[in-house]
This record gives structure tokens, C-alpha cells and sequence, in this order.
């Protein structure tokens, strides 16, 4: 048996100034995987035990992981996280 009444579309995410307007939570900077408000190592870390098979996705913000727009999340993409929060790179590609 199921239920069908009262459905209701979900609503898109609309991002303003790094907002969404509908859920008002910020959306994660790029690189910033674990979403605390830092791109540094950790995500960088998270990025590879993920490559790995070592941990899963859940809780990562996987969509903030893949910097440099390739549409893959790899060690090339920790690699440029490392750079930047070592100050090698001030942006990334």
C-alpha cells in the first residue's frame, strides 16, 4: 500500500552571494569538502581516502571536491586543494 496525496514538487537551489534563498544554508567554496568553512589538507585528505575506496561519500560535499572541472574527483584534485592552502596556487583553474 502506498500513499500518494499531498505531493509536492521539491524546489531547486538558488544560490545568491553563496545563500541559497530557499533553504538559506551557504553553499560550500570550492574545495572545501567537509564543509567547515576551510580549504585546506583535510580536504585534500578526504579527497584521497575517498579515491582510495577508504571511506564513502556521505557527508562529503562531493560537488565542492572536483576543482579543477574535469567532472572527476581524483588526487589531482586534492593535489591543487594542497597547493592552494599552501599558498603555491591563489585559485584553481
Amino acid at each position: 500500500d502506498q500513499y500518494a496525496g499531498d505531493f509536492v514538487d521539491p524546489i531547486g537551489h538558488h544560490y545568491v552571494d553563496g545563500i541559497c534563498q530557499h533553504c538559506e544554508t551557504a553553499q560550500n567554496e570550492m574545495g572545501d569538502v567537509n564543509g567547515d568553512g576551510s580549504v585546506d589538507t583535510t580536504d585534500a585528505k578526504l579527497i584521497m581516502q575517498c579515491d582510495l575506496g577508504m571511506i564513502g561519500e556521505e557527508g562529503l560535499a562531493y560537488s565542492a571536491a572536483d576543482v579543477n572541472g574535469d567532472g572527476r574527483v581524483d588526487t589531482t584534485d586534492a593535489k591543487l586543494i594542497m597547493q592552494k592552502d599552501l599558498g603555491v596556487i591563489s585559485q584553481f583553474p
